[in-house]
């Protein structure tokens, strides 16, 4: 039962991932727009705030670069945020 239990889940998962991409490419373009209240609610949407997109450029590169001061303070007040 427990074996079923975790292929439905990972099954489930794997199904989503897509739908996690998506976010992280909106989350790529909103700081790129330096739309603020659009990352917030990707942020609390889930997003992966670390995933890159073209040239490996992350959220938080993508923000310092832009001088969007706000947002990047925002992604690295972020608890989930690595730097490692």
């Amino acid at each position: 039962m427990k074996n079923r239990t975790l292929i439905v889940i990972l099954t489930f998962l794997c199904l989503n991932l897509p739908a996690f991409a998506d976010l992280n490419e909106e989350l790529l373009e909103a700081v790129n727009n330096g739309d603020l209240p659009e990352v917030r609610r990707l942020i609390d949407a889930g997003v992966n705030i670390n995933a890159s997109g073209a040239y490996n450029r992350t959220a938080l590169i993508t923000a310092a670069s832009g001088g969007y001061m706000e947002i990047y303070l925002t992604l690295i007040g972020f608890p989930h945020h690595a730097a490692c």
